[in-house]
């Protein structure tokens, strides 16, 4: 199930096209309809698929580059949204009213915003401008909570993209620590869902994707440069024999790698059974959480933490994403004196509306 664009009261590209669909001609027809017609009667060079529309509605994709450019390039915008009134909508009366009253109590517009909208008596003008300003706004889901703050210490629920964050170019000159939670052993080898053997490490999971990325990158590292191997899982393993605190195992255990201005927490999680399947407990969680805030308060010298939801997968710890969130957020304010810096707990952008449901 996904959250669905009336419950949420953001104006943006999504909820236009649901209110477009609710004043619309044919209200059963589908979302797509509504956004190909759009692009067909403002001859908008642009191909959308049903998978794209869906998620445009279901606000897990912005409105594509194309689209925004296209539109807002459009010199004659006033005789082509005539021509998609008149071809789409059943009252422009009503569709006028109602973008209103969403625009006025839309929680991410500014008064300018608004004003621009609500201040029109003309209802095609109310409507054009409510279009021009949906299609320009981000109508992605988006998490950015303040849990807890105490002078520059502060503790956040965010949502980003942890591998994106790791390994993106444009984010490698950042310092900042990022959590990756990983089995007591730590395996290398990557299993893929399609493969039937005993399953290692899935490359579902972000010790997977973590896995794949550093796989990638391991002739880079200069710690294992004298290592005479050709076999990069066997550099992989190598990498994290050699690296600080690799000394200690078990729930709980970090392992730290270095790469570019960010250091990696790879966190034993959960550990494997002998059928390969990977098992872990709140208890284990709750230690996890708790060696890495200690870590952090010893050595993170303030530089930006970033946690994911754990327990929410493989390690079948059972916990929904939203169950993930507030165990997560409850047991990192229990260990607040802990927090000197920026912690974040990270919400994966697939998942953002699934975590509102």
């Amino acid at each position: 199930m996904t959250i669905k664009i009336e419950e949420t009261k953001d104006f943006v590209f999504a909820k236009l096209i649901d209110v477009i669909k609710k004043h619309s001609i044919d209200p059963q027809q589908g979302d797509i309809n509504i956004i190909c017609c759009f692009i067909h009667d403002l001859n908008i060079k642009f191909n959308i698929d049903k998978n794209e529309s869906s998620r445009i509605m279901n606000r897990e994709y912005d409105v594509p580059r194309d689209l925004r450019f296209e539109f807002n390039s459009i010199k004659d915008k006033d005789e082509k949204l005539n021509i998609f009134i008149k071809e789409e909508v059943l009252n422009l009366q009503s569709l006028a009213d109602d973008l209103k009253i969403i625009v006025k109590n839309a929680p991410n517009l500014t008064k300018l915003e608004k004003k621009e909208v609500c201040k029109n008596k003309d209802y095609f003008l109310i409507f054009k401008e409510a279009t021009i300003l949906a299609i320009n706004k981000d109508n992605r889901l988006k998490i950015n909570e303040t849990i807890w703050k105490k002078s520059n210490n502060t503790l956040k629920e965010i949502d980003q993209d942890l591998i994106v964050l790791s390994f993106n170019k444009k984010e490698q000159s950042k310092e900042k620590i990022v959590v990756i939670p990983f089995d007591v052993d730590y395996h290398v080898n990557i299993t893929k869902p399609s493969d039937k053997t005993i399953q290692e490490v899935s490359s579902e999971t972000l010790q997977g994707q973590w896995l794949l990325q550093i796989e990638d990158k391991i002739d880079n590292f200069e710690e294992i440069k004298e290592f005479n191997e050709t076999d990069k899982t066997k550099k992989i393993k190598r990498l994290i024999d050699i690296s600080p605190n690799n000394s200690i195992k078990g729930f709980g255990s970090i392992v730290k790698i270095y790469f570019n201005m960010t250091v990696f927490y790879l966190v034993g999680l959960s550990k494997f059974d002998e059928n390969g399947k990977a098992y872990s407990s709140k208890k284990n969680l709750k230690k996890c959480i708790k060696c890495i805030l200690d870590e952090y308060d010893t050595n993170g010298q303030g530089v930006p933490l970033y946690i994911p939801l754990m327990g929410t997968g493989r390690s079948r710890i059972n916990h929904s994403l939203k169950q993930s969130s507030h165990f997560l957020i409850k047991e990192c304010k229990k260990n607040k004196r802990k927090i000197n810096g920026k912690v974040y707990i990270v919400v994966q952008k697939k998942d953002v509306e699934k975590i509102r449901e």
